[in-house]
């Protein structure tokens, strides 16, 4: 997994940083995920295609944390102001306090890769999150790794 360089959204989130994320959102994310976005912040992969059900994805951005997204340059890429944006479109349950889905990457044509909390709150699943096809408290995603790390390992490029 390479990141290009220069495309990383900066300041890089502290562990604090990390934290209050996870206690907005009600998650606890993957130590691979906290250690990938603290470094790695927003970048944009050098190798950043994936294959799904005989089609090849390409990944423009992973999601960045910041403090403040409203006067960021980059903070249209914040996870939360992604997750406010969506916001009913991915949860199952209106009575839920958080979300069962987090973007973790801008994906080609609109659609999102997130971490799928809802079958499993401790090791959550990659999934493509379908924009077409998703509608308030019926988000619809599709599996493509059962983890973080196996998700990166997955990624290459035409290069």
């Amino acid at each position: 997994m390479e990141i290009k360089e220069n495309r990383i959204i900066e300041p890089l989130p502290s562990k604090e940083l990390v934290d209050l994320n996870e206690e907005y959102l009600n998650v606890k994310f993957p130590s691979s995920f906290r250690e990938f976005i603290m470094k790695y912040n927003g970048g944009v992969p050098k190798t950043n295609l994936f294959k799904y059900n005989n089609h090849v994805y390409v990944i423009d951005r992973f999601l960045c944390m910041l403090e403040k997204s409203s006067s960021h340059k980059y903070g249209e890429y914040d996870i939360n102001a992604v997750c406010t944006m969506l916001d009913a479109r991915l949860i199952y349950d209106e009575d839920l306090i958080g979300y069962e889905l987090v973007p973790i990457a801008v994906l080609f044509a609109g659609n999102f890769l997130v971490l799928n909390f809802h079958e499993n709150a401790e090791e959550p699943t990659i999934c493509i999150w379908s924009s077409e096809e998703s509608a308030n408290l019926k988000p619809k995603v599709y599996e493509v790794s059962k983890s973080f790390e196996e998700f990166l390992t997955s990624l290459y490029s035409n290069d």
